[in-house]
């Protein structure tokens, strides 16, 4: 063998070795009272993110069959419209809603309109996102409204939270502007299995690079 090979598979070995090193350190985990710390200070500054948006696929299973979706939402203060498309970027169907009602737009069927989002979609389309209380779990926050159960992650992020008979798994964060947010999360309740992959943030004027 060859100086040159020899130097390039001593090379080699050496960046190998660094990285493994690397991956293996890991960040360290928090103690209690330093999880608790971080997860008081990022909840005070999530609560106060009221207008954001994110594009992100939907998959629901229920046991029996299952769809997949891509997603957007944007909400404002008091008012959302949520998005359902196809792969191929056809509209399937436009949520769009207040404190007050809810709108259900499909192609080729006229609008509906009810109080209640669970109930619309659980008619239409055959199964139903728990929007209420998911403006809250997708920015990794309990819906203050009704009581919760939750477990934090060795960063002091929220890991498990179980409220309004649903149990939220979220099981991969990302940062933007030093807050950490859910990039993919799961959601269960009996037999119905959420998935849900954000894959671009935007918080009012600040969007994720």
């Amino acid at each position: 063998m060859g100086v040159l090979m020899r130097l390039l598979l001593r090379s080699g070995f050496m960046l190998f070795a660094v990285w493994l090193l690397a991956g293996c350190a890991g960040i360290a985990p928090l103690d209690e009272r330093e999880k608790n710390n971080v997860w008081n200070q990022n909840k005070l500054r999530l609560a106060q993110l009221d207008a954001w948006s994110f594009r992100g696929r939907l998959a629901v299973s229920d046991g029996r069959e299952s769809s997949s979706v891509f997603m957007r939402w944007q909400q404002q203060p008091d008012a959302y419209v949520i998005h359902l498309m196809t792969f191929l970027g056809q509209q399937l169907a436009r949520l769009e809603g207040n404190s007050n009602n809810v709108t259900l737009y499909r192609k080729d069927h006229p609008p509906m309109q009810a109080s209640s989002v669970a109930a619309l979609m659980a008619e239409q389309v055959g199964w139903t996102v728990p929007v209420d209380g998911l403006r809250y779990w997708i920015k990794g926050l309990s819906d203050s409204r009704s009581g919760f159960s939750s477990e934090l992650d060795t960063q002091g992020r929220l890991a498990i939270l179980r409220q309004s008979g649903w149990t939220v798994k979220f099981e991969r964060y990302r940062e933007i502007d030093g807050l950490p947010v859910p990039a993919k999360m799961r959601l269960e309740r009996d037999d119905l299995n959420i998935r849900l992959v954000m894959d671009r943030w935007e918080f009012a004027s600040k969007s994720e690079e």
